[in-house]
């Protein structure tokens, strides 16, 4: 029995050591500059295309809404392929139509001072290159972060790393797409078609949980790792209101116009009485 807890406290302990050590690479960061302070010669800079380069514009654009969106359809159609028409058809729309914007108006100039002192800097994302609501995503999402004053492509000009396609992710416009696949194998396997180990690789996502995984697979692959947990726009997804966006779906889909969230609560407030889910059920139903 001694022996048996002896080899329980063993293992605890390693347990709490394995974790502490997870713990002890990843930093909060609430402003993109600090990542800078993690630059060495020699550094591999990865950072989370959705809520790091851009964030929702409004509540509208907030993937939230969108699985909001996705859960009352699938549950108002009972039919598989006429519910996945609906929601490719507004998922579409939303994520080529509806603009983004950067958690910090600095975002852009920090990346092309980087990319200017040639420290390769990538984007990645667990998105899939092509949806069946988007064959073009990468191009879209490429073009969104164009549209903000960020070009990825440019750390191709004086890296050695290739846009390239495999089964399980593609990299093209300097983002890689991991395809519903975990990002750190993905990661991994960039490095490995690079051809050479970076000294350390910063990674900045707004999840702690991806930042475990990929720092667990690069400490695998023998890699030096720093994970940044950007917190930016946590306040932001903490507030999410799926009426609001609502508002703003009919305001969009109706009139092709596109409402900020206070313009969109100015409207609750002065319609009360509105039953927007029960408009947006209607809606759904009789497309």
């Amino acid at each position: 029995m001694l022996n048996k807890l002896h080899t329980f406290v063993f293992g605890l302990i390693c347990s709490l050591s394995i974790i502490s050590h997870l713990n002890a690479e990843i930093t909060e960061i609430a402003e993109i500059k600090s990542v800078k302070n993690s630059i060495k010669d020699n550094s591999l800079v990865f950072l989370n295309v959705g809520d790091t380069l851009f964030s929702p514009s409004s509540m509208l654009a907030d993937n939230q809404w969108r699985e909001y969106f996705v859960e009352r359809t699938n549950q108002l159609i009972s039919e598989p392929v006429a519910a996945q028409r609906v929601i490719d058809k507004v998922k579409g729309l939303i994520v080529e139509k509806v603009p983004k914007v950067t958690p910090e108006e600095a975002t852009p100039e920090f990346i092309a001072q980087l990319q200017n002192e040639e420290i390769p800097v990538y984007g990645y994302t667990q998105r899939n290159f092509s949806t069946s609501y988007a064959k073009n995503n990468g191009f879209i999402t490429s073009n969104h972060l164009l549209k903000m004053g960020i070009d990825l492509n440019k750390s191709l000009s004086y890296d050695s790393i290739q846009e390239y396609h495999n089964a399980s992710h593609d990299f093209q416009y300097g983002i890689l797409f991991s395809n519903k696949n975990l990002p750190g194998p993905a990661i991994v396997e960039f490095i490995t078609s690079r051809g050479e180990n970076p000294s350390i690789v910063i990674v900045v996502d707004d999840s702690l949980k991806t930042l475990e995984e990929i720092g667990s697979a690069l400490a695998t692959a023998g890699i030096d790792y720093q994970g940044l947990r950007y917190g930016r726009i946590d306040s932001r997804k903490n507030a999410f209101d799926p009426q609001i966006g609502t508002i703003q779906f009919f305001a969009f889909i109706n009139e092709n116009r596109l409402l900020t969230d206070s313009e969109a609560m100015q409207i609750r407030d002065e319609n009360p009485e509105t039953d927007y889910q029960a408009e947006l059920y209607s809606w759904i139903l009789n497309y």
